[in-house]
Order: C-alpha cells, then sequence, then structure tokens
C-alpha cells in the first residue's frame, strides 16, 4: 500500500502543477465568474480543494491551518494560491514518505464542520478518500476549464504513470522522466527536513543517470541531473552529520564534472558544523556545451 499512497501523492503534485499552468492563462473575469460548478467558479474550485487539503492533514498531522468554511476563499489572488498550492503538494509529499507500516495501521479521530460527534476510522481509508476527493474536484475544474478555453490538459493518472515510470514494469517508461522527477522529490523531501528519504530519491538519479541518454535535460530542467544530484547528495550527507562521506561525494562530483564538461571550476569550501572537515561545492560550470 505504501508505495501506491507515495504513486498518489506525486501525482497530486503533477496534476496540481498542470492545472494551474493551465488556469493562468484565463483571464481574470473568466476565472471569477460563477460557471455553476459546485464552488462556482474556477477561483472558488480551486480555493475548495486547497481547503479540502488543509482540513484532512490538520486530522492526520495535527498541524496546520484548519478551515472552517468549505467555500472558503483562502487566497484572492490566483499567484498567492499558487504559491500556497505548491506548498501544501510538497507538505503532502513529505508526509505520505514519512508514513510507516505502524502509522498505517493507526487509526485518526475527527469530527466534521456539520456535527461535533467524534469519529474514528483506519487512516488508509481516509488516505484514499483524501486524494479523490481532490481527483474529483480536479475534474470539475478540467470542465470549467474546457468551456473557457475550448481545451485543457490530461489529468489521468496514467499519462502520469507513463511520463514517470511510477507504477509501471521494471523496464518500461522513459528514464529520462523517472531522472527528471526524482530531482524536485529529493529537493523537496530536503526542504521539508527529510534528508534520508531526499538521498534515496538522489541516488535514484545517480543509478539511472546516462549521460548519452540524459544530458538533453539541461536544455529542459536548467541543470545536468547527474551533476545536480551528486552536488545535492553531498550536501545532504553533509546535514546527517557524516562530513567526510560528504567530502567524498563532493569530490566525485568534482571528478564526474572534469568528465562532462570543459570549463571552469570555482571551488567554495566552507567549515561544516563539526568544525573539522570541510564540504567541497561546484560553485560554477562552463561552458555547457556537448
Amino acid at each position: 500500500m505504501k508505495p501506491h499512497l507515495d504513486m498518489l501523492a506525486a501525482y497530486n503534485e503533477w496534476a496540481n502543477r498542470r492545472l494551474y499552468d493551465a488556469a493562468a492563462g484565463v483571464p481574470d473575469e473568466d476565472y471569477r465568474a460563477d460557471r455553476g460548478a459546485f464552488f462556482g467558479s474556477l477561483h472558488g474550485t480551486l480555493n475548495h480543494i486547497l481547503v479540502g487539503d488543509r482540513i484532512w492533514m490538520r486530522r492526520f498531522t495535527g498541524t496546520g491551518d484548519a478551515p472552517q468554511r468549505l467555500d472558503g476563499i483562502l487566497y484572492d489572488d490566483f499567484a498567492a494560491l499558487r504559491t500556497a498550492r505548491q506548498a501544501e503538494d510538497a507538505r503532502i509529499v513529505a508526509y505520505i514518505a514519512r508514513l510507516s507500516a505502524a502509522d498505517l495501521d493507526g487509526l485518526v479521530r475527527y469530527r466534521t464542520l456539520r456535527d461535533p460527534t467524534e469519529i474514528e476510522q483506519p487512516l488508509v481509508p481516509l488516505l484514499l478518500h483524501f486524494f479523490n476527493h481532490q481527483t474529483h474536484h480536479r475534474g470539475q475544474a478540467h470542465c470549467l476549464l474546457t468551456g473557457l478555453k475550448g481545451e485543457a490538459p490530461s489529468f489521468d493518472l496514467l499519462i502520469f504513470q507513463r511520463q514517470t515510470g511510477i507504477g509501471l514494469a521494471k523496464g518500461q517508461g522513459d528514464s529520462a522522466l523517472l531522472v527528471e522527477a526524482h530531482g524536485p522529490l529529493g529537493q523537496t523531501l530536503c526542504m521539508q527536513g527529510e534528508p534520508i528519504l531526499a538521498r534515496e530519491h538522489l541516488n535514484q538519479i545517480v543509478t539511472l543517470y546516462e549521460p548519452h541518454r540524459h544530458s538533453a535535460l539541461i536544455f529542459h530542467v536548467g541543470y545536468d541531473p547527474g551533476v545536480y544530484a551528486r552536488a545535492m547528495e553531498g550536501w545532504v550527507l553533509w546535514l546527517l552529520g557524516y562530513p567526510e562521506q560528504a567530502l567524498q561525494r563532493s569530490l566525485d562530483e568534482l571528478r564526474f564534472l572534469g568528465a562532462r564538461f570543459e570549463g571552469i571550476l570555482e571551488y567554495a569550501i566552507q567549515n561544516n558544523r563539526f568544525g573539522n572537515a570541510v564540504i567541497a561545492h561546484v560553485a560554477l560550470t562552463l561552458p555547457f556545451e556537448y
């Protein structure tokens, strides 16, 4: 069950990114117009999805805001709403990644907004409802976008699986998409205070990376994944309290760079928190030509 939940958390982030990218192109008047959806407008629908997520994340974790109205407008400004959506999706990914087998066997007690009676349910069925609720209202948003723009991006789970390789049998899928997907997940988990989980994703990049197949990703994501993963893993090892391993990984990064690029390498050396070791970090690599 845990891999399925990890997949749904990653899928939620992917689908919301596509949804907000499409919504950003809708004129403000149309974005706010009541189109007869359950929450009226595209603006109301996007706010409600975030409302629902925050209510349930408060029930799951005991932390964070818990809106008191299902039709509440948390953010009137689209840009602010988008930023909050991105932060919530990162929070969801990190929360699901932390769940242990014991956590998944646990129970959740909560009260609805309309009834003070306490309800107790197993966590896993509630998580399935949580992700299903997002999909339900994204479908409404998809309908609104189609009416407003004549088309909307696909939110199919199958498309997500084919693009990322998550949920596909071994040997299937596009490894370039897998390499690309593990980068943001590793970075997000590190920023969420989960360096051990972050390192797992960074290791996946190192394992999957093939220069002749994946170098072109630099023109899509803005960095070479092989270099990025090694650099980020060095930082993660330092955060975990392994300065010698961090230094070794950073030196591996430099050797990897030397083999991959012709250019200038600048080194930033800084003392770590233990005061007796240093971390080598690549500050600049030029030029990016193949």
